[in-house]
């Protein structure tokens, strides 16, 4: 997801972002191509100026990105935030990565892969990422990664809002 960073304020007092992208999956094949190691990327980006930033920069970084889908219909999903002050908001309802589906693994190679990392953060978009995401560790014969990426204030779940409501108590 397309990531503006205010830096060193809060997001409410900045006059300038720095750009950037996120995402578990995208972030650990930039760190196995910068190590020399073959990364490819399955995933939907928006056909618009963010998913083009980003095919950009993680092109730029070496991770092939043959099996991305570009799709028209639906925006890059976005993450605004600060260094400082307020956590971050996400705008992902909606997003390309949110219609993922199974069917997008079509012809990608997964059980020629060595290893496949997925994470909670792909399941919790939706029952299409979900499913995608089931698929590719059923595909997958080399080593199979689940990051649960477990951080209940980013869930947004009802079990995380008791657990907060606990916290707080």
């Amino acid at each position: 997801m397309a990531d503006p960073i205010a830096v060193g304020v809060p997001l409410a007092e900045a006059s300038e972002l720095r750009v950037t992208h996120g995402g578990a999956e995208s972030n650990t094949c930039v760190g196995l191509a910068r190590l020399g190691l073959q990364a490819a990327w399955v995933s939907r980006l928006g056909s618009d100026q963010a998913g083009d930033r980003i095919a950009s920069d993680l092109g730029r970084e070496g991770v092939d990105l043959r099996w991305v889908r570009r799709d028209p219909e639906r925006p890059t999903g976005l993450m605004l935030r600060g260094t400082s002050g307020a956590p971050a908001r996400y705008e992902r309802a909606g997003s390309a990565a949110s219609a993922l589906s199974a069917s997008d693994l079509d012809g990608v190679p997964v059980e020629d892969a060595g290893a496949v990392i997925t994470s909670g953060i792909t399941a919790m978009l939706g029952a299409g990422p979900q499913e995608a995401a089931i698929a590719l560790l059923e595909r997958a014969r080399g080593l199979r990664v689940v990051d649960p990426n477990l951080r209940l204030g980013l869930w947004g779940s009802d079990r995380a809002a008791t657990s907060d409501r606990a916290r707080s108590s």
